[in-house]
């Protein structure tokens, strides 16, 4: 799915009591080279994994994820928990609903871009009939 549309994973840390709001100058990227049907809460767990990368085991750590593609951005989702071999979220179902929130943007927003290309194509076979 994101290969087709430019697809990439950012994310960043933040601290406890921040929230996702003030994106910093630079954010992390992960250009994933997935199948095209992967799901997009496994893509928001490979930010989980690379903020994890660099921890030591049982860090507490909280970051903002989101997808990013050429033509949309969801919104981010904030995770914060602890360092397994992976960022565990503290609260999982609150983490489960934020998930599932970005998913249905990111759907919505394809979802939306295949019926602005059914648009413009329809417009342009009315273009081609009308100089006949």
């Amino acid at each position: 799915m994101l290969e087709r549309f430019g697809g990439e994973v950012e994310w960043f840390e933040v601290g406890r009591g921040q929230d996702c709001d003030e994106e910093p100058d630079t954010v992390n990227e992960i250009d994933p080279d997935v199948d095209t049907e992967v799901e997009s809460a496994q893509l928001l767990g490979l930010a989980n994994d690379r903020a994890c990368a660099g921890a030591e085991l049982g860090d507490d750590l909280c970051i903002c994820s989101r997808i990013r593609l050429s033509f949309f951005r969801t919104s981010y989702k904030k995770t914060c928990g602890s360092c397994q071999l992976t960022l565990v979220a503290e609260d999982e179902r609150d983490d489960r609903r934020a998930t599932r929130r970005v998913s249905s943007e990111l759907k919505s927003a394809i979802r939306n871009s295949r019926r602005t290309a059914s648009l413009r194509r329809d417009e342009e076979e009315d273009d081609d009939w009308e100089e006949f």
